[in-house]
């Protein structure tokens, strides 16, 4: 317990205060890296496999960092342009359609649910 002249008690809560806020916005970062890194994982392991090549290729990057928040997204970084033709289906060149490999989708529930926890 500290004790502060009665003068000083507005500069001490200001600065209690904002060391909570450092801390708590310091762990909230930690763990939406960490729900980042288990989206991603999440995603490869359902991931359609013909090389592998698409399968590795997704990652999670920071795209935002402040003193309050981190933002992170993850995508495939070199076959992008396939993530929704795997993810629902495409029309084929000669008639029909390729069946659907839903992936992306499973990793959007878990970051929301483990993000819904965080909140509360």
């Amino acid at each position: 317990m500290k004790k502060v002249p009665v003068d000083e008690m507005g500069n001490a809560i200001a600065k209690e205060f904002e060391e909570y806020v450092e801390h708590t916005a310091d762990e909230v970062k930690k763990i939406v890296k960490e729900v980042a890194d288990d989206v991603t994982e999440e995603i490869k392991s359902r991931a359609p496999v013909d090389t592998g090549a698409y399968k590795k290729s997704w990652t999670a990057t920071q795209t935002k960092n402040t003193s309050l928040a981190a933002e992170y997204t993850v995508h495939s970084e070199k076959h992008y342009r396939l993530t929704h033709l795997l993810e629902f289906g495409h029309a084929k060149r000669g008639g029909g359609r390729t069946k659907a490999q839903p992936h992306i989708a499973n990793g959007e529930k878990l970051a929301i649910s483990e993000l819904k926890k965080l909140g509360g």
